[in-house]
């Protein structure tokens, strides 16, 4: 447990655009990358999580890396969920953009934002972005390579970067410090011993636990059907996106809380009620070269992870470098009510009488197992993927080394090679990884979210 308590006491005890955005022509929708650590990675203000796409010159940017610039990781990922509605719901980005950007106004109204509104975008910030050096930073916004950073490139960042931080749009719902505990965001700047303008430390300011480098956008389904056809529910989507500018296993790692807030349409009813309601992250994990990958999970630390088949791998090797490995933890499950003795995490602290769920179940998509098709035909593989059964099955999987059912694949020790390991039953290729975690209700109005990690 040590490595999943170490996560839930940071989240503990640590409680920061119209710029570096890559936009998609005539979409509306913006990109933003993860730049203060080991990864580079790309978020979207539509949902999708490390997304890969292409930037304005029409070159490919991976979704992420890891080490940052060198081969590929992950191609995407996204929050996925499910419920019995009735009717039966299912969303998430699945590769494409499938839920809008912008925010739902008010409850039962099925009117949200629209998504090519100036001020409805993505945000980042990062605390230091008035004295650090942002030659890094920059060479991964705009796409130029390090050595060829210009001042005036870092100079167009940081006031691309000013510029977030005054408009960070805590009404909408995004973290921010209220250092004069007003309830309203009002940053100031102050000028240092080196007549270089600096935020004030004396006045709010944006961020969240702490951290270096903050990415923050809203989202929801009001845009139209899901890929599985079921219709929009009104659900609204906050996404937080943080990491740290340090050494250590924290500079392998990006803090990603998805806040789901049921807001409804006009033909929802009061006290609606989604029950048997299942989310996850969903990844599609290309580790270097992609027909040579391999799964595995630990159900004590809560972990799915993909690694390498091979000591080496074509595409790492060109960077003189053994392929790593990369895994996502949820590390704050939804809260469910339970006794007065327990208490669970939400926003940072803690609500007495509930508890967090645990992750219920890691699966893995291959060869062997099929894939997770879109349309109604295909409701019913995410529902099964997020509970933690075959895409096609609503048998259990059978652990080959136990003969018993099993939510945890691949739970095995693929150093030691011991208990149920990938590519033993299953050829290498690539993996689509699936942690997830229910269930739970959700009544219009309702709030939840979840912390997940992505580790390298």
């Amino acid at each position: 447990m040590g490595k999943k308590i170490f996560l839930i006491l940071l989240l503990c005890i640590c409680c920061g655009i119209l710029f570096s955005q890559q936009t998609v022509p005539n979409s509306g929708i913006f990109w933003a990358p993860m730049t203060v650590n080991n990864f580079s990675a790309w978020y979207s203000s539509d949902g999708r999580l490390e997304g890969t796409h292409s930037n304005a010159a029409g070159n490919a940017l991976w979704g992420a890396t890891f080490p940052r610039n060198t081969a590929s990781t992950i191609y995407t990922s996204a929050f996925m969920y499910s419920a019995d509605s009735p009717p039966p719901i299912a969303n998430g980005a699945y590769y494409t953009n499938t839920l809008q950007q912008g925010a739902i106004f008010g409850q039962q109204t099925g009117i949200a934002e629209n998504k090519l509104a100036n001020g409805v975008r993505i945000w980042r910030i990062r605390k230091d972005f008035m004295t650090a050096d942002l030659r890094r930073d920059a060479s991964v916004t705009y796409g130029i390579a390090e050595n060829n950073v210009s001042i005036m490139d870092m100079q167009r960042l940081r006031t691309e970067y000013k510029k977030d931080w005054i408009e960070w749009p805590a009404l909408k719902g995004a973290p921010f410090y209220d250092v004069n505990n007003n309830g309203i965001y009002d940053p100031k700047f102050t000028v240092n011993q080196f007549n270089v303008e600096i935020p004030d430390t004396n006045s709010d300011s944006p961020g969240v636990a702490n951290a270096d480098q903050v990415i923050w956008y809203v989202c929801n389904d009001l845009g139209g059907d899901s890929p599985w056809d079921t219709p929009s529910i009104g659900m609204e989507m906050q996404v937080t996106i943080w990491a740290y500018a340090t050494n250590g296993a924290l500079a392998n790692t990006i803090f990603r809380r998805g806040r789901m807030i049921y807001k409804g349409t006009t033909s929802t009813p009061a006290l609606h009620t989604l029950t048997n309601m299942y989310i996850g992250i969903w990844s599609d994990i290309d580790l270097g070269q992609t027909n040579d990958n391999l799964a595995g999970s630990d159900p004590e630390l809560g972990l799915g992870y993909v690694y390498n088949s091979k000591t080496l791998d074509n595409e790492y090797s060109k960077f003189n470098l053994v392929p790593p490995s990369v895994g996502f933890d949820i590390v704050q499950g939804p809260k469910v009510k339970s006794t007065s003795l327990d208490s669970a995490l939400f926003n940072f602290s803690f609500r007495k009488g509930y508890k967090n769920l645990p992750v219920t179940s890691i699966t893995y998509i291959g060869q062997a197992n099929g894939t997770i098709f879109t349309g109604s035909t295909g409701i019913s593989h995410l529902t099964n993927a997020l509970q933690g059964l075959p895409t096609r099955s609503s048998s259990p999987q059978i652990d080959p080394i136990t003969s018993k059912p099993s939510k945890f694949w691949a739970s095995g020790d693929p150093l030691l090679k011991t208990g149920w390991i990938d590519g033993v039953y299953e050829n290498p290729g690539s993996r689509e990884l699936v942690v997830s975690t229910g269930p739970f209700t959700m009544t219009l109005g309702d709030t939840q979210e979840i912390v997940t990690a992505l580790i390298g």
